[in-house]
C-alpha cells in the first residue's frame, strides 16, 4: 500500500490475474481494463492499522443486481456489492449486522464506491458524496484464518453471488480507514 493510503501487506495474487497485475500506478492498486478483470487474493492480511478501505472504479450492469463487488470471506466480512434495486451496499460485523445501504441505482453509470471503517462505524461512498454512515456492530475478520483472509473482486463467469469481471476499472484496498478527503482524493485520481 502506498503510505498515502495507509500502510500493509501488498496484493499477492495466486488466482485470477489474467496478467492483470501488473505496473500498479501505486502498491494496493489494481487496474483492469473493464474485460475479463477479476481477482481471488488468498491469504492477505493488513496490517496494524485502525479500520479498513475498499474502493473501487466500476460500470455495475443489470446482472450485478444482487451480487457482490468485493468482500473478505468469512462471517464477520467486509463486502461492498449491489442490491437487487441497483443500489450501492456495504456491510461489515457479525453476519453483516452493519450495513448501509444507496438510494441511487447505479447500473449502467461508471463510479466509484468506497467502503471504509474505522473502530467504531462503517461509511459508504459514491464518488466523493458519503451515501450513509453506521454503527459498527461486532468484529470485523479481516486476517488470516480458517476461512478467512480471501479477498474477492468478481468471478468469472459470475457465481456463488459474486458480480461478472466485465465490470471493474480500479481496484484499491487500504490497510485503514479514509477520511472523506482521502476519498475525495481518490476520486479525483481516477477520474
Amino acid at each position: 500500500m502506498s503510505s498515502r493510503y495507509g500502510s500493509g501487506s501488498a496484493i499477492q495474487i495466486t488466482a485470477g490475474q489474467f496478467g492483470l497485475y501488473k505496473n500498479p500506478p501505486a502498491p494496493g492498486i489494481w487496474r483492469g481494463d473493464g474485460s475479463n478483470d477479476w481477482m481471488d487474493v488468498q491469504g492477505f492480511s493488513f496490517g496494524g492499522g485502525v479500520g479498513n478501505t475498499m474502493s473501487m472504479k466500476i460500470t455495475p450492469n443489470a446482472a450485478s443486481a444482487g451480487r457482490s463487488f468485493m468482500g473478505f470471506s468469512g462471517a464477520n466480512r467486509f463486502s461492498i456489492g449491489l442490491s437487487a434495486s441497483g443500489f450501492l451496499l456495504t456491510s461489515a460485523g457479525s453476519g453483516g449486522a452493519s450495513s448501509v445501504t444507496g438510494t441511487v441505482d447505479v447500473r449502467s453509470q461508471t463510479v466509484v464506491v468506497t467502503a471504509t471503517h474505522d473502530e467504531d462505524t462503517i461509511y459508504l461512498y459514491r464518488n466523493a458524496t458519503l451515501v450513509g454512515a453506521a454503527a459498527l456492530a461486532g468484529s470485523v475478520a479481516t486476517g488470516v484464518g480458517p476461512g478467512l483472509g480471501a479477498v474477492k473482486a468478481g468471478a468469472a463467469p459470475p457465481s456463488g453471488g459474486w458480480t461478472g469481471c466485465d465490470i471493474y476499472k480500479a481496484l484499491m484496498l487500504g490497510g485503514r480507514s479514509m477520511t472523506a478527503d482521502e476519498v475525495a482524493e481518490l476520486v479525483d485520481a481516477w477520474a
